[in-house]
Formats: C-alpha cells, structure tokens, sequence
C-alpha cells in the first residue's frame, strides 16, 4: 500500500494489484479505477469459477481452486508423447492460500507449500520472515520448516551473519500476534543464502544445504521458554 501511494504522489500514477498464474493465461484477479483496495489483488475476474477449500490448522485462508476458459488443460506428459495430463475435474489448483472479503475482494495469505504444520497448527514461513526482515532489514534470512520426529515439523532460521539473537526474535514474534509455535527454536548460519534468478530464496538449494547442517539431535539454541506471568 505504502508503494503505491508514494507512486501516485510522485507521478500522479495509480498502481493496481493483480494476481495471476502461468496456468490461468495468466489473470485470475486484478484490481480496477472503479474497484480498487489497496493490499488485495481485487476482483476475481468474470466467467472465472472459483471455490475455497478449508486447510486443517490454518486458522486464516483457504485453499484456492479455479476453472474457466482461461484455464489450461493440463500439463504435458514427461515422456515427450504430446499427451496432456488433464486437471482433475477441470479443476486447477493454485497452490496458494487467499481470503475472501465481504466485498468480493481478493487477498492473498500465502503459499501452500510455505506453511508449517507444528502439533496441528499452521504456520505461515513468509509470515514470520517479515518479521526477521523488520529487525534486521541488512541481513539476508530465510524461515524452513524441517522434519521433526515429535512436532511433524520445526522452524529454523536460516542466516548468514554469525549472530543472530533468536529471543529478541521470539519478542517480536509474540508482539505481532502469532503463537509461541512460530517461534524458531534453531538456527543455521550460512556463507550464502541461494537466490533463484528472479531474486527470491531458493528454498530446494537451501533445504538441502540445511539438511546437511541440522542433525535430528541437535541441541535447542538461543530461544528462550516462555516467561511465566
């Protein structure tokens, strides 16, 4: 929101929020002159079929499924044949985690596949990453969620400066509303973290690099036990 009330004020320019996919030709929302909320992605554009899938432990969004006329067929088969896999029911599924407003406006929560589930609750990785960029906005980090015997999965923050206070970021974390799970109790410190060329994490090449540095026993660093009242 912030950008784009700076892009007006500067050049008189009003920017409108969309989302789309590959797979949708690629509009599936978008905001206009007449329809425009800041922070959503709008309207979901016409002749497009949607439906919400509820997600188990996620507290906020819901699963995105879309069809229609823009949507692809399918996928071509890895053998090379020109066969197309064909969408289960005609239905796509985006992957991604939206809201929907009383007012049909369109907001995007997260990735699918950037959600822990921690002892049934789940936990949005960009989420709690927004909050490590706010107190160290100079660093390159990244949240991963790992196996975890007990929990199904653990949180570890992936870093590359050699200190990183986990206690002042489980403060924050606390602060911005989210639970004592979000809190990541393990930290890797990395000479690099992987970008992809479009500039964003590249979460498979830094999984496995942490993969190799996280052992099944390592010990609990840094974050402290919440303190009693």
């Amino acid at each position: 929101e912030s950008t784009a009330r700076l892009y007006f004020e500067k050049f008189g320019l009003k920017v409108f929020e969309g989302y789309g996919v590959t797979e949708g030709s690629p509009i599936l929302a978008v905001n206009t002159h007449m329809r425009n909320r800041y922070g959503s992605v709008g309207h979901i554009i016409p002749q497009l079929e949607w439906k919400l899938e509820p997600v188990k432990g996620l507290a906020r969004g819901s699963h995105f499924l879309v069809k229609g006329p823009n949507v692809m067929l399918g996928y071509l088969k890895g053998d090379n044949s020109g066969e197309v896999e064909p969408l289960g029911d005609n239905w796509y599924d985006t992957g991604d985690i939206v809201e929907l407003d009383s007012d049909g406006y369109l907001w995007i929560v997260g990735r699918f596949k950037r959600f822990a589930k921690i002892s049934g609750e789940m936990i949005s990785l960009a989420a709690l990453e927004e909050v490590a960029a706010k107190l160290w906005p100079e660093r390159p980090m990244a949240v991963l969620a790992m196996p975890d015997p007990a929990k199904g999965e653990r949180l570890v923050l992936v870093h590359q400066e050699p200190e990183v206070d986990l206690t002042l970021l489980r403060k924050a974390i606390i602060e911005a509303g989210f639970t004592e799970l979000s809190c990541p109790k393990f930290s890797v410190t990395v000479p690099e973290i992987p970008l992809t060329p479009l500039g964003k994490v590249n979460v498979i090449a830094l999984t496995e690099t942490v993969s190799e540095r996280l052992t099944p026993n390592s010990p609990k660093p840094q974050c402290s036990p919440k303190p009693s009242a």
